[in-house]
């Protein structure tokens, strides 16, 4: 069986033409692949779950990619604004110390119901605006932009909006 401490998910099923069975170092085996397999799916199931993005604090980009379906949806339904941000820095180099300030920048600038996120594991950003008209959307990024620029990092960016409906 594939199992974890909590629960369990799958099996591992031979089907063969052996003669008398599996040997015992064949079955051993296949116990080892069975337990590896069983690790691996326990560690995406975890990360899975992360909350947070690990370098900067920021919303976890899978939980991000949910709330924008879901954003997404409720805009079309009840036909309200939704903005999406991309910010993008313009000298591409991850250092975690960069990463935390533009972060912080970002979040200076969100409002409650706001959502920022790091992509991946990558030096770029989304913002997620709720109820924010495309023109207000711009003014905030242009404003983000500013003050990255303006900030000790010496860095500039580049951002983009959309937004539903336009």
């Amino acid at each position: 069986p594939l199992s974890g401490p909590h629960r369990s998910f799958g099996a591992i099923v031979y089907h063969g033409e052996t003669p008398g069975g599996l040997s015992r170092e064949a079955i051993a085996s296949l116990t080892d692949i069975a337990h590896l397999a069983a690790i691996a799916v326990e560690l995406d199931h975890h990360r899975q779950l992360r909350v947070r993005d690990e370098v900067t604090g920021l919303m976890s980009f899978r939980r991000f990619m949910d709330r924008l379906n879901e954003e997404t949806v409720r805009c079309n339904t009840h036909g309200r604004h939704l903005s999406l941000v991309h910010i993008d820095p313009d000298r591409e180099e991850s250092d975690p110390d960069r990463l935390k300030t533009i972060a912080g920048l970002i979040h200076a600038h969100l409002r409650p119901g706001d959502h920022a996120t790091r992509i991946d594991d990558t030096d770029r950003f989304y913002l997620l605006l709720p109820e924010t008209e495309h023109a207000r959307a711009i003014e905030l990024a242009e404003s983000l932009r500013t003050s990255v620029e303006e900030s000790a990092l010496g860095n500039t960016v580049s951002v983009g909006v959309a937004g539903i409906p336009r």
